[in-house]
């Protein structure tokens, strides 16, 4: 799912150009009709002026559960602006079905209007 730049610049600690870190809290709801069969990894990737970058958010062991939360905090060390940005779910077998309620991208410290 790709996650639009703009929330990255909202970010207090944002810079138009150079380096900066921030921390976001990042969390997606699923729904699992037939639990899971394996472990899920929620992850980031994004791509700056270093190049491309992946971040583990979260891991949800496999079980017959019907919903999930995978959710985390993560520092993002960022050189220039994004390129692109996602959130990815990676273990999900083939055929296996899912859905996502709810998703959240949301900097722990935000710009203040000037």
């Amino acid at each position: 799912m790709d996650v639009p730049a703009s929330i990255v610049s909202s970010h207090a600690n944002w810079l138009n150009a150079g380096f900066w870190t921030g921390v976001f809290d990042i969390a997606v709801w699923l729904r699992l009709p037939q639990g899971s069969i394996s472990p899920l990894q929620l992850a980031l990737r994004y791509t700056d002026q270093r190049g491309e970058h992946s971040v583990l958010i979260d891991l949800c062991k496999p079980g017959s559960y019907k919903s999930a939360l995978l959710n985390g905090s993560v520092s993002l060390e960022i050189t220039g602006r994004i390129k692109e940005m996602g959130i990815y779910l990676l273990g999900m077998p083939k055929g296996q079905v899912l859905s996502m309620d709810e998703w959240h991208f949301i900097p722990q410290l935000k710009r203040t209007a000037s």
